[in-house]
């Protein structure tokens, strides 16, 4: 949360804060671990 709140409209910060902004590389990897942990709770609340 605290990361994204960075970058966020409507949020109290001085307008440099949110530069420099992620690169691609960063928010890819960021997804890949949203991904892997969706991955895991579905995974873990399949039955067997």
């Amino acid at each position: 949360m605290g990361k994204c709140s960075t970058y966020f409209t409507g949020h109290d910060s001085a307008p440099a804060v949110g530069d420099p902004y992620p690169t691609i590389e960063e928010i890819e990897d960021d997804l890949k671990n949203i991904k892997d942990f969706l991955d895991e709770l579905q995974g873990s609340r399949k039955r067997t």
